[in-house]
């Protein structure tokens, strides 16, 4: 066996060099449903990836009586109708995202009907078995739009934007398996008033979020809270850095996060902004209503890249941003059959494909459901050289099809082909070399248009 020792790009392996990715191409969209009519109708909530690769969602009109549903799509679009709201003591017109807790159930929230016409707390088994736990009746809570959580004490845990007759500003609950619900925190406009979305586990038992309004600016606010109900205000927006930030939260790195505001910035279309321990609220990047969209409506989510995808409601734009604040427009929605409206949060998949919701048009004029294959910069995996055969992997994203190459000199411009283009099925790929001849042999992977 020939005997070679070079250095992998991530790490020493006895083998061959994989050098960085080269890459070009652009995106690949895929409309996967189309909304309206039985099947559901307006999916502002987006995709939740479930632990069994499916994505589930829930739409706020259509259903078997036009009251909203809860859904699930495969990766290839195959789509099953869990569950239609009746209007009756299950709720109905679900707003908010779907959280799967320990259990494999989903938690959600409904925002009308129920017992007092107030919404519903619910829990759905992936056959569509569907459990109410909580009617809300004004007492508790009002206008609970968020997404649920479930902490580390498996409770499950939420905000409203109102709620308590005598309270104007919203409030934190928690929701126990068995429907016990409790208020932790009631906010009363200084503290921060009118929380949109859902909490964010901080990993250490308690959870951050944001207010849209009150703070000192009456401009919105980023706060901490524990499971005892014990508030603590990290951060306030001034217009500069963003305001009413409905949008959900994103962990960064070394206790960062990342999120959206709706207005605020330098042309008072939103901003994408970082908030840091010790150094406040950063805006990274101000919407002009130009080629990045305005008015982001839905929260980031942190790609397998380490950068952020948002999408913009007001000009239909899916856009990413690096830590440091690089903006890139991906995509544009134009209406019609591509749909219109992306207000619900995306979604990344096992394929490394990003999956979201449109609100409005399509084909069936009730919103889509879409994937988006983003080029990404591939890395190459696992290696090993047994039996003059050096077999390796890399990171992909399914559809997208690479060629790989080598060279025996790195600084050497000249890339031979191994083999034909490779098409991508999922998140890693697999090649091998028969026989390398060479003392060094460097590889690269190129993603093809």
């Amino acid at each position: 066996m020939k005997t070679k020792n070079l250095v992998l790009s991530a790490g020493l392996i006895s083998g061959i060099c994989l050098a960085a990715l080269g890459a070009r191409g652009g995106m690949l969209f895929t409309n996967l449903v189309a909304f309206g009519g039985a099947i559901g109708a307006q999916p502002d909530a987006g995709l939740t990836l479930g632990a069994d690769g499916y994505f589930y969602g829930v739409t706020v009109q259509g259903g078997n009586h036009n009251l909203g549903t809860v859904y699930r799509v495969a990766s290839d679009g195959s789509f099953t109708n869990l569950y239609s709201f009746t209007g009756g003591a299950d709720g109905d017109a679900p707003f908010a995202p779907l959280t799967q807790a320990a259990d494999g159930s989903f938690y959600g929230t409904t925002s009308d009907g129920g017992t007092f016409g107030q919404g519903t707390v619910f829990r759905i088994t992936t056959n569509g078995a569907l459990t109410t736990l909580l009617y809300f009746d004004r007492t508790n809570v009002l206008f609970a739009n968020a997404g649920l959580v479930q902490g580390e004490d498996g409770n499950i845990y939420g905000t409203a934007n109102a709620a308590l007759a005598s309270i104007c500003c919203g409030t934190i609950f928690r929701v126990t398996p068995a429907g016990v619900h409790t208020n932790l925190f009631l906010f009363d406009g200084t503290n921060g008033s009118s929380p949109y979305c859902s909490l964010l586990p901080a990993g250490d038992g308690t959870f951050y979020g944001t207010t849209q309004t009150g703070g000192p600016d009456n401009m919105g606010t980023i706060f901490q809270v524990t499971t005892n109900g014990t508030l603590t205000t990290l951060a306030a927006f001034n217009g500069g850095n963003g305001r009413q930030p409905k949008g959900c939260l994103a962990p960064g790195t070394a206790g960062s996060l990342y999120g959206i505001t709706q207005y605020g910035g330098s042309s008072d279309y939103g901003v994408v902004f970082r908030y840091s321990p010790g150094g406040g609220i950063t805006n990274l990047h101000s919407f002009a209503d130009g080629d990045d969209g305005a008015s982001p409506f839905s929260g980031l989510v942190r790609g397998t890249d380490g950068n952020f995808y948002g999408t913009a409601v007001l000009g239909g734009r899916v856009f990413r941003i690096t830590p440091e604040g690089q903006f890139t427009t991906l995509f544009a929605f134009v209406g019609g059959t591509n749909g219109a409206s992306p207000v619900g949060r995306l979604a990344q998949g096992r394929d490394l494909n990003f999956y979201g919701t449109t609100q409005s048009v399509g084909p069936g004029g009730g919103g889509t459901a879409y994937r988006l294959s983003i080029p990404l910069p591939a890395v190459f995996q696992t290696a090993a050289f047994s039996n003059d055969v050096f077999a390796f992997s890399w990171s992909s994203v399914a559809g997208q099809t690479y060629q790989i190459q080598n060279n025996p000199d790195l600084a050497s411009t000249n890339w031979t082909d191994l083999g034909g283009p490779i098409l991508a099925t999922n998140g890693v790929t697999w090649s091998s070399d028969l026989e390398p001849s060479d003392s060094q042999r460097f590889y690269r992977a190129v993603l093809l248009p």
